[in-house]
């Protein structure tokens, strides 16, 4: 029984890694090294649940840009990514509910407000580069 539950586990975590897929997150627009950089990749049908992200990462920020990757299954996607210079893991917003910390969001859309997954979202059924420009708002 032992090794029929174990032949079942190893053969799924095979099968998910063949149908894993290599994602990379190229990050341009970084103005300093303070704090560390948030990003996080939501899948479509867990947009904005903090709480089970498809992938989250924390990493020290680099000048200008950064290059970081991830391997995830087939699937419909969204990124967002913060410069928590501050480290408070939030992003700060001044009086006028505008961010004082650089944010970048997967297809790079000018926002009127906070975005819809159909905004940002993305297809991944192959290895992807997806290019994020941080914005400072102020």
């Amino acid at each position: 029984m032992k090794k029929t539950i174990l032949s079942i586990a190893l053969a799924f975590a095979t099968f998910t890694q063949m149908n894993a897929h290599k994602l990379t997150i190229k990050l341009s627009g970084i103005d300093n090294e303070k704090g560390q950089i948030g990003i996080v990749v939501f899948s479509k049908d867990r947009y904005m649940d903090y709480k089970n992200p498809a992938w989250a990462t924390l990493t020290k920020p680099q000048m200008g840009e950064m290059i970081i990757e991830t391997n995830l299954p087939n699937g419909e996607y969204a990124i967002m990514v913060m410069h928590d210079e501050n480290k408070n893991m939030t992003v700060d917003f001044d009086r006028n509910g505008i961010p004082t910390e650089a944010t970048g969001m997967s297809n790079n859309p000018e926002l009127k407000g906070f975005p819809k997954f159909e905004e940002i979202g993305f297809a991944l059924n192959g290895d992807k580069t997806v290019e994020i420009m941080m914005v400072r708002y102020q």
